[in-house]
């Protein structure tokens, strides 16, 4: 990756992400591999701490089956940390979609 595009890079994930994840990133990319694992976690612990009433309302949530020919076809969304290189098959088809 060039300097211009990975300098672009860190740029837009301290703007989109917030200080936190950018330095977490930064850290991971560049310092250690080790860090990678603290990355995850800040990541995780930013999506529990802005989207945790979400996770809590549907964790138990079970669907009637007779309502599932109601539903319409909606995307389903998936967050995969542990890289490209070992995405299952189902998630790369859905990555590369």
């Amino acid at each position: 990756m060039g300097i211009l595009k990975s300098l672009n890079k860190r740029v837009n994930i301290f703007k989109n992400f917030g200080f936190k994840i950018g330095i977490a990133d930064l850290f991971a990319t560049n310092i250690f591999t080790p860090s990678l694992r603290l990355k995850d976690k800040i990541k995780l612990d930013c999506l529990k701490e802005n989207f945790g009433h979400v996770i809590d309302k549907y964790k138990n949530f079970e669907l009637d089956k007779s309502e599932l020919k109601a539903l319409t076809p909606a995307p389903v969304w998936v967050m995969w940390l542990q890289g490209e290189d070992n995405m299952p098959e189902i998630v790369k088809a859905c990555y590369q979609s």
